[in-house]
C-alpha cells in the first residue's frame, strides 16, 4: 500500500480497532502483572508468540486500499457512501502495511468470530516500559466486544489469557466493566473521525463502519 497521512486512510476507517485493541491488551497485561507477580511466567516468555501471515494477493491489497480510501473522501466530503464492511483480513493487512501502524506489524493479529473480535499480541516488554521483564516478551490472546455509538468507542473485554490459561477472574471482573476506549474518546483526532460515523458494528464476523447519512 501507498504511504497514508497520519490520521488517514486505514489508521481511522479501517484499523482503529487493531490500535485500540492493542491499548487495551497492554492495559491488561500490566494490570496483571501488578496484581500477581505469578503471572509473569504466564504472560511472558524468552521467545515471541508466532502469529498467522497475512496471505492477501497484490490485487486485493490495492482493491482494499481503493475502497477504505474512497469511503474516507466520500464521508470528509459529506457525501453518499454505503457502510464499509471489512473482515479480519483487511484489518491484518492494513496492520501490516500501513506505516501509521508499523509498530504493530508483526506484532498483533486479528480474528474475529460473530460479533467478537480476537487479538493476538507479541510485544517485546521492554517497549512497555516493563524494564525489570526485558528480553521477555508479552504472549497474550484476549476477547473484545467493539461498538460506536453517539460518537463514543466501547471496547471491553471479555476474555484474556497467556498460554492457554485464563486471566484469573478476580483481575478479569474488575476489567469487564471498564471501557477500555476511554482514552480515544477524549482524543481531538479522533473525535473528529468518530464524529463523521453513525456506527461501527460487529457482526457475522465483519466489522462494519457506517457513515453518518449526508445532509
Amino acid at each position: 500500500m501507498q504511504q497514508t497521512k497520519k490520521g488517514r486512510g486505514c489508521l481511522f476507517y479501517g484499523c482503529l480497532v487493531g490500535i485500540v485493541l492493542l491499548f487495551a491488551i497492554v492495559l491488561i497485561a500490566i494490570l496483571g502483572l501488578h496484581f500477581a507477580k505469578g503471572l509473569v511466567n504466564q504472560f511472558t516468555d524468552t521467545q515471541p508468540l508466532p502469529l498467522p501471515e497475512i496471505k492477501m494477493t497484490a490485487q486485493e491489497a490495492a482493491q482494499l486500499q481503493n475502497r477504505i480510501e474512497s469511503f474516507r473522501k466520500a464521508v470528509e466530503a459529506d457525501q453518499p457512501a454505503g457502510p464499509l464492511i471489512l473482515t479480519a483480513d483487511d484489518v491484518n493487512q492494513c496492520i501490516a502495511t500501513d506505516t501509521n501502524l508499523a509498530v504493530l506489524k508483526g506484532r498483533l493479529y486479528v480474528t474475529i468470530e460473530g460479533s467478537r473480535v480476537n487479538a493476538q499480541l507479541s510485544i517485546p516488554a521492554e517497549e512497555l516500559g516493563l524494564d525489570s521483564l526485558r528480553g521477555r516478551y508479552i504472549n497474550a490472546i484476549g476477547t473484545f466486544t467493539i461498538s460506536l455509538t453517539n460518537g463514543l468507542l466501547q471496547v471491553t473485554a471479555e476474555s484474556f489469557s497467556g498460554r492457554n490459561k485464563p486471566l484469573p477472574e478476580y483481575i478479569m471482573r474488575q476489567i469487564r466493566g471498564r471501557n477500555l476506549a476511554e482514552k480515544f474518546n477524549s482524543d481531538a483526532q479522533a473525535k473528529t473521525a468518530f464524529g463523521h460515523l453513525e456506527s461501527v458494528q460487529v457482526q457475522d464476523g465483519k466489522i462494519i463502519i457506517t457513515p453518518k447519512k449526508s445532509r
